[in-house]
């Protein structure tokens, strides 16, 4: 099981026999659930286990502000294999999906969706003569519409192909996203429901470095529903406080996921508070890159130690997806502009330097 990964046995056998079957035929995988529930952290762990099997990994993080710039999501994908991608398209396409990635001029006319679409289809596979690909896609009610038109296009024509999907999406509803219930790819859901008591024993001593007495230890399993993400914030929460809990009682912490978070982030010194927001709106972005645009590094240091952020390989992300749209969302818009301007000034990549200039535009 991965590292600080408690409860969720059956849920990495299914993942690993995905990813198994996915050299054999493209297939796709759905993981559901509410808000806090894992989803991130098995997706994450999901990317780790391909990289390790050899897999070609193709991966978009998008989040709500990503709805309105055009193909965010789909440059997301092939950012790190665009100059491989575009060397091999058929002329049009490769036009096409230059102009969807800026990396040139837009024509008097927008290229034609069909052949960004198309353009992307041929990248898949292209990339698979070398290794299967996996497609990996965290909260799919996020992806701009037309890099969702654009992979759906090509997710449909999926067949034969070693292409693997997986996705993430906190409502189950009764359609699948992607247009994955219209193609010929097999298609899994996979629901994670709450972790056990033992398990959430396990997580809570891990994360905060304590063990509460088996009637507190009910009373968040109860509180929770199970649900990981809440169990530690309520963990938290109780640990600042140095409370325990008879059985019976309620537990002395705000009631709703959105008190606990905000509880949580108003803990923090303003300076690092000030610091969450850059990386709000730049994350995943090398360290360098956020010292480069003027934030402190303890200031980084001090979030990284409270466990809102963690480092990636040099790069820096929130520990989870509820911290930062927590923190987006209480960044007022003038002051929010004011960051993307200076996350265009330090951008690594022409694309992103737009993108940003575009969010910090009145």
């Amino acid at each position: 099981m991965g590292a600080g990964i408690f409860g969720r046995d059956a849920e990495l056998r299914a993942i690993d026999g995905f990813l198994a079957d996915v050299p054999l035929a493209a297939r796709a995988l759905v993981l559901t659930g509410e808000a806090g529930a894992g989803k991130t952290t098995l997706l994450r762990e999901s990317t780790a286990r391909a990289a390790d099997r050899g897999f070609t990994v193709l991966a978009a993080m998008p989040s709500a502000s990503d709805l309105r710039l055009a193909f965010a999501g789909l440059a997301d994908l092939l950012t790190l294999r665009l100059d491989e991608v575009l060397t091999g398209l058929p002329p049009p396409q490769r036009r096409a999906l230059a102009v969807a990635m800026l990396v040139e001029d837009a024509p008097d006319h927008p290229p034609d969706p069909h052949l960004i679409a198309a353009a992307f289809r041929t990248a898949l596979t292209m990339l698979t003569r070398s290794a299967p690909v996996l497609v990996v896609v965290d909260d799919v009610q996020w992806l701009d519409q037309p890099t969702e038109l654009a992979i759906g296009f090509a997710f449909r024509r999926l067949a034969a192909e070693p292409v693997g999907v997986i996705c993430v999406r906190r409502d189950p509803g009764s359609s699948l996203p992607l247009e994955l219930g219209h193609g010929r790819l097999a298609v899994e859901t996979l629901p994670l429901g709450g972790l056990s008591l033992g398990a959430l024993h396990h997580l809570l001593k891990l994360r905060l470095g304590t063990s509460f007495s088996h009637p507190t230890l009910r009373a968040i399993e109860s509180a929770s529903g199970g649900n990981p993400f809440i169990a530690l914030e309520i963990g938290r929460a109780l640990s600042r406080r140095g409370a325990g809990i008879a059985s019976g009682n309620a537990l002395p912490v705000p009631d709703s996921l959105a008190g606990l978070v905000s509880e949580r982030l108003g803990q923090l010194p303003p300076a690092v508070a000030d610091a969450l927001g850059l990386v709000a709106v730049m994350p995943g972005a090398a360290i360098d890159r956020y010292l480069a645009a003027g934030l402190a590094d303890r200031d980084l240091d001090a979030a990284v130690v409270a466990g809102v952020l963690e480092i990636d390989n040099g790069s820096l992300r929130f520990s989870h997806p509820l911290l930062a749209a927590s923190v987006l969302g209480s960044i007022p818009p003038a002051k929010s502009r004011d960051l993307h301007a200076a996350a265009a000034r330090c951008a690594a990549a022409p694309e992103e330097r737009v993108r940003h200039r575009a969010l910090a535009a009145t």
